[in-house]
């Protein structure tokens, strides 16, 4: 799922402030093309707008060599009629276009010196969690070691943690924020 975020333009008048949820339905490749198709729903929106619906896109990949052997980014159209491919011919041409990059992966936290030590393990102080940073993109790997194993249960339970904020932190003590990555 994708959401698009437009705003108003200042300087012309009529337009508004609005955003889109686009969920892919299917792809395909024709012809050396690659397609998509999407469910676009507009949001923020009290009545149906024109802009509901099934909608076509295609795509290629903006590299940085002819073998493209690393990509950064995509140019993609999108058609203008719902439900038809035909105004999406090609990624540079279409009722709707777009050039996305790849934004650099932001550092959230700067853990102390004491924590990124490599390979060191953390434990909770009430010994029920251990805890694993890589520093380097601010991930926590944390597994829950149950204080009681119950019958026919040895399972440990591992979560992948992103750092969003780092506080309160002295030599021998830190208070980690951290959102837990869904999918991993």
């Amino acid at each position: 799922m994708i959401y698009f975020n437009y705003e108003a333009c200042v300087d012309v008048k009529g337009t508004e402030q609005f955003k889109e949820e686009v969920v892919c339905m299917g792809s395909w490749k024709e012809s050396g093309l690659n397609f998509f198709v999407a469910k676009v729903i507009r949001l923020n929106q009290n009545h149906k707008h024109q802009g509901e619906g099934y909608r076509c896109f295609n795509y290629i990949p903006r590299c940085t060599n002819m073998s493209c052997s690393s990509v950064i980014g995509y140019l993609a159209s999108r058609s203008g009629d719902v439900g038809s491919c035909t105004h999406a011919a090609s990624p540079e041409i279409g009722s709707w276009t777009y050039n996305f990059t790849f934004a650099e992966e932001e550092r959230r936290c700067s853990f102390p010196h004491w924590l990124e030590l490599d390979g060191t393990h953390w434990s909770s102080m009430n010994l029920t969690f251990q805890f694993v940073v890589d520093a380097s993109g601010g991930n926590i790997q944390m597994v829950h070691q149950p204080t009681r194993i119950q019958p026919n249960t040895t399972k440990l339970s591992t979560y992948q943690y992103t750092c969003s904020k780092i506080y309160n932190v002295t030599e021998d003590f830190a208070s980690i924020q951290a959102n837990q990555i869904i999918g991993w």
